[in-house]
C-alpha cells in the first residue's frame, strides 16, 4: 500500500519534466505534464462517480429501511420554527405528537376514521426533479404565450 502512494505520488509531481541543460534554459518535457495532467482529469472524474454511486447506494439502503418500517409519519406541520405537530402510525394505531427541540409530547390518540388522507397531495421527496423543472418551464413560457395570444393579428413595420 504504502509503495503503492509513493509511485501514484512520484507520477503526480512534475519530476522529470523539467530539466535544465548546461546552458541555463529550462527543457520541458510537455508530453509528460499533458499525460499528467489527464491522469488527473480522469482520477477527479472516477473520484466523482464513485461518491456519486456510493451516494445512491446508501439513499437506497435507508429509503429500503424506511418502507419496511412500521412507524409513519403521515403529516407534519410546522407551528412555529422549533415546534411542530405530527401524524404518527405505530402498527395499526395513529398519535397525535407535539415535536418541540427537547420534548417529544404525546396528546392523542386518534381515530382511523377521523384522517383524511389524501392521494392528491404529494410529498416533496416523491416528486422527480424533472417534473418539477417542467412545471416550472411550463409557468415561464405561459406568460410569453398569453401576449402572443392577445396579439390581434396586425403585423407592423418597424420601419414606419
Amino acid at each position: 500500500m504504502n509503495t503503492m502512494c509513493n509511485l501514484l505520488l512520484s507520477f503526480l509531481l512534475l519530476q522529470g519534466s523539467a530539466s535544465s541543460d548546461s546552458g541555463g534554459q529550462v527543457n520541458i518535457n510537455w508530453f509528460k505534464m499533458l499525460g499528467q495532467f489527464f491522469f488527473l482529469i480522469l482520477l477527479f472524474a472516477l473520484i466523482l462517480f464513485a461518491a456519486y454511486y456510493v451516494t445512491k447506494l446508501i439513499a437506497n439502503v435507508q429509503y429500503q429501511k424506511f418502507q419496511s418500517s412500521n412507524i409513519k409519519i403521515i403529516e407534519t406541520v410546522g407551528i412555529s420554527p422549533q415546534k411542530s405537530l405530527q401524524l404518527v402510525k405505530v402498527g395499526n394505531k395513529i398519535y397525535l405528537l407535539a415535536i418541540t427541540k427537547d420534548n417529544i409530547i404525546f396528546i392523542s390518540e386518534i381515530d382511523e376514521n377521523q384522517i383524511i388522507l389524501s392521494d392528491n397531495n404529494h410529498k416533496q421527496s416523491d416528486l422527480k426533479f424533472d417534473y418539477i423543472l417542467k412545471n416550472l418551464i411550463g409557468k415561464v413560457k405561459k406568460p410569453s404565450q398569453e401576449k402572443d395570444s392577445n396579439f390581434d393579428g396586425e403585423i407592423l413595420d418597424e420601419e414606419e
